[in-house]
């Protein structure tokens, strides 16, 4: 059994060496995905999500009222895509497809949501401008997958901690 197991962690080992060396999709296919998540950030769909967010949004509260019931806190973290934190990432977009930066908001959605929660007394921490900052001398995100990699967690991690340490839902160190 320990045989067998050392083997599947060899294999799995592997296989993430291969991931970080080649990403977890192909350089188009990831274009392709970072392209449609993009869609909520065009200025010309501002009232597509503005409909879409109002019909949606009271999901928050019923989540809130439903935490309160059991005495927990309700936090929401506003995690950043990657193309709005890498900016290279964004330049290829732009060529590929022809998108034109003037024509998005990498903000709205995030104030949106920030925005509703502040209304609604909801604790929201958004990341996006510690990614930002972040991501403009490091890379914060595994090779097209979209998911953070060591730094980028470690980043999420540090500001959650502090984020909650503020809030006196966690003690500090």
């Amino acid at each position: 059994m320990t045989l067998i197991l050392e083997k599947r962690r060899k294999l799995q080992e592997q296989e993430e060496a291969r991931v970080t060396r080649e990403g977890s999709f192909s350089r188009q296919a990831f274009l392709g995905i970072e392209k449609n998540r993009m869609r909520i950030f065009e200025k010309g769909k501002k009232a597509d999500l503005d409909r879409l967010w109002k019909r949606k949004a009271d999901l928050l509260l019923k989540f809130k009222e439903w935490c309160a019931q059991r005495q927990i806190p309700l936090v929401i973290a506003i995690i950043p895509d990657q193309f709005q934190v890498d900016q290279d990432l964004r330049q290829e977009i732009y060529q590929t497809y022809q998108v034109s930066a003037a024509d998005l908001d990498l903000t709205y959605p995030n104030r949106l949501l920030s925005g509703y929660c502040r209304q609604h007394g909801i604790l929201c921490l958004d990341l996006l401008a510690p990614f930002q900052e972040q991501g403009a001398s490091q890379t914060l995100y595994k090779l097209r997958d979209s998911h953070w990699n060591e730094a980028g967690n470690r980043l999420a991690g540090e500001h959650t901690f502090n984020f909650l340490t503020q809030h006196r839902l966690v003690q500090g160190r």
